[in-house]
């Protein structure tokens, strides 16, 4: 995949690493437990609780102005800041 490509050559594939240990610990760890009731092998489950889990850790923050910045999945998780894209930089 992409690893180490500069943003402006990365695409959103390149971004998601799935076999990044980091990432797939992460994810794991998020829905390893689920509510009563609920399967922990959902699709649904999981989905849900790991866009939960982003929209509750992760800090939303502006591309530099005139860029898009993409970033790998293991930089999201290190620095828990994800860019909103074209917007000013502030």
């Amino acid at each position: 995949m992409g690893v180490n490509k500069p943003s402006s050559e990365r695409t959103i594939a390149d971004c998601v690493e799935p076999m990044n240990p980091s990432v797939r610990n992460k994810a794991a760890s998020v829905v390893a437990e689920a509510p009563s009731g609920i399967d922990t092998n959902s699709e649904e489950w999981k989905i849900w609780q790991i866009n939960y889990w982003v929209s509750q850790n992760i800090s939303r923050v502006s591309d530099p102005k005139g860029q898009e910045y993409l970033a790998y999945a293991h930089e999201t998780l290190d620095t828990k800041a994800a860019g909103k894209g074209r917007e000013s930089w502030e």
